[in-house]
């Protein structure tokens, strides 16, 4: 009887068991993420057929698939007239085409990241579909590298077009044909074209603005080669794409930006401007001229302001490019504060500004600018003190407009602390303002504070100009020296920073970089980047040597 019990009470915990475990949620293990793109597992025709003919093409891949951004990933080349329409359904891609192929030609269907497993979004990445209407692949490719020519920096989607000189006779072939074959660079700049018809090809860089496959939008970027390249099997090119500026010269936007001064830009730096105004007389020069550092804006500040509105005639290297209608900004009330709802209303006041902050290096000048033209000054009224002693002062002028000036007439000792006062009536400008109080405090850092770069540079040619710029961390130009034949070239007061250095080749001898031209077949002027950065410490000299 107890055996029997015992099989009954085993029954019983074994069945209260299976119930317990059973009611138990459990999250389902599943296995490892999926990270493998989806695989073609047959196209209809096959890749790579030749003597192709079809009206469309079939994909079918081992899971579904979508498709992202289909139109901006897929480049066809040589180039249709009229694109492919690309379909996903389930597992499977549909291409149909609407263009007549043309003959014993190959053609490439290049996907980029297109085509994506609808589950985890794993990319296909560069899947290609090739098929020739002819007898056989062409296999000859080209591969390389485009940067900017200014500053070599590199962009993603740049078009490498490149035109069978066959075809192509004309040298207006960028502005009105597309290409033979295209391809795109990665974001390092570098770029690959398969499959290419042996022949002989003029080649181009294009940043397309309009997506047309063509030079024709003004801010459109561009680069070229001088050689036609011989395609027997494959060739490594490098383009360097440039802006080109524009022929024409004309005015962007003229208007009033502040009591008594016109501002004009321009499209691209102007040359020997002249501005007469056509609807007043004047006894005297009627205007002060202030240009922009490239020429490509001009400040009118008007000495005698007659009447609301003024009617200018503007001539540019002897030729009428224009005549503008310009409404005179108001005169604002002097120590105006009314806010008008927009923060603090313009007032017309005198305005300095100096360049002293708390700490300046050694042999820094003391800068001074003002927001009008100057008419009168008196450095007498300008007190610069060491302590107790007082230094004087002297005043030179920085500008054509007279609204920058620098205060000379003393050293500034390292280690040492001064004070500026500019006391108000130092400055009149040509409204008769005089300025208000100016005051700075600060110290002049100790030389050892900051370090110094020797640089040796070699250049190949004598009578070539170079233009040496240091550079700071953020490519800003930090000095500049220009030079014609090898020199050592000395920055000193440097920060502790790291820099580098550019050099352009300064071809036409105008102290700037200029850039190409590709209707006159015009290369950009070569610039070029020391293959080290130099790192400056403080109290130290370094010395290098660059080998142009």
């Amino acid at each position: 009887m107890s055996s029997i019990r015992l099989t009954q009470n085993y029954f019983v915990i074994i069945f209260v068991l299976l119930l317990y475990s059973c009611a138990q949620v459990v999250s389902p293990t599943g296995g490892p993420k999926d990270v493998v793109p989806p695989k073609l597992i047959k196209a209809t025709p096959e890749s790579k057929s030749l003597h192709f003919s079809a009206k469309s093409i079939v994909l079918e891949f081992n899971e579904y698939i979508t498709l992202r951004d289909v139109q901006g990933q897929l480049t066809v080349s040589p180039p249709l007239k009229y694109p492919p329409i690309v379909k996903e359904k389930n597992k499977s891609i549909k291409i149909e085409l609407k263009d007549t192929l043309m003959e014993n030609t190959t053609y490439s269907f290049n996907f980029g990241k297109a085509i994506v497993d609808l589950t985890e979004a794993n990319v296909l990445e560069d899947f290609r579909y090739i098929f020739s209407t002819g007898s056989f692949l062409d296999s000859s490719y080209v591969f390389g590298r485009v940067d900017y020519a200014e500053n070599h920096k590199t962009e993603k989607g740049i078009i490498i077009m490149l035109y069978d000189e066959k075809k192509y006779t004309s040298d207006s072939f960028a502005y009105k044909q597309i290409p033979s074959y295209f391809g795109k660079t990665n974001g390092s700049g570098g770029f690959q074209i398969n499959n290419i018809k042996q022949g002989k090809y003029k080649v181009i860089a294009l940043k397309d603005a309009n997506n047309n496959y063509v030079y024709d939008a003004p801010d459109e970027f561009i680069g070229f080669s001088d050689s036609i390249y011989s395609l027997d099997s494959n060739a490594y090119i490098s383009l360097s794409q440039f802006q080109q500026i524009n022929h024409k010269f004309f005015v962007k936007k003229a208007n009033s930006v502040q009591y008594g001064e016109i501002r004009i830009e321009f499209n691209k730096p102007a040359g020997d401007l002249k501005i007469e105004a056509l609807n007043a007389q004047f006894k005297k020069a009627w205007y002060i001229e202030e240009y922009s550092k490239n020429r490509d804006s001009l400040s009118l500040w008007l000495t005698d302001v007659i009447g609301d509105t003024l009617k200018l005639i503007v001539t540019n290297d002897k030729k009428v490019i224009d005549t503008l209608e310009v409404a005179i900004a108001k005169k604002p009330e002097q120590n105006n504060t009314q806010s008008g709802g927009r923060g603090k209303a313009a007032s017309f006041n005198l305005i300095a500004i100096t360049n002293c902050v708390k700490e300046i290096p050694p042999n820094q000048s003391i800068i001074l600018t003002l927001n009008h033209p100057i008419k009168e000054y008196d450095a007498s009224k300008i007190i610069l003190k060491q302590g107790s002693q007082m230094q004087k002062c002297t005043l030179d002028i920085m500008d054509k407009a007279s609204r920058k000036f620098k205060i000379t007439g003393f050293n500034l000792l390292p280690d040492s602390a001064y004070s500026l006062l500019v006391t108000p009536g130092s400055f009149i400008d040509i409204f008769g303002l005089k300025n208000d109080t100016v005051k700075a405090a600060f110290k002049v850092q100790k030389e050892d504070d900051f370090g110094k770069l020797k640089l040796k540079i070699n250049v190949a040619s004598k009578n070539v100009n170079y233009i040496v710029q240091l550079l700071d961390e953020k490519g800003n130009i930090f000095r500049e020296e220009k030079i014609n034949a090898s020199k050592l070239c000395v920055f000193e007061t440097l920060k502790p920073l790291t820099y580098s250095v550019k050099v352009i080749v300064d071809e036409n001898k105008n102290d700037k970089w200029d850039t190409g031209d590709f209707s006159k077949k015009l290369q950009p002027e070569k610039t070029m980047y020391s293959p080290k950065n130099y790192s400056i410490r403080a109290g130290w000299d370094m010395e290098e040597e660059w080998s142009l």
